[in-house]
């Protein structure tokens, strides 16, 4: 029968300590002159493939990797204001 809530081992989001450990492996095993190639490999595949999905997916990789993922609108009307928090004391 599987868990039904509480806490579990390994959930939730890793601590800063974690994800610097992990880049730092990264850092360790691909040189600046790698990350340049890979980049620039990327770009030929976005600008010159005959594939579109290798093409579109590149492309893709590239924006992500140099603006971040766009904000994520969770709910409602994109064009509506935004929601205000207002404190409400009990006094």
């Amino acid at each position: 029968m599987a868990q039904r809530g509480g806490k579990r081992a390994g959930a939730g989001r890793k601590s800063n300590a974690e994800i610097e450990r992990g880049r730092g492996l990264i850092d360790k095993a691909v040189s600046e002159t790698d990350w340049i190639a890979i980049y620039a490999h990327m770009a030929r595949i976005a600008k010159k493939s005959k594939n579109e999905r290798a093409a579109v997916f590149a492309a893709d990789f590239l924006q992500r990797n140099r603006f971040g993922l766009p904000t994520q609108i969770v709910a409602g009307d994109p064009d509506a204001p935004p929601i205000r928090i207002i404190e409400v004391s009990g006094k």
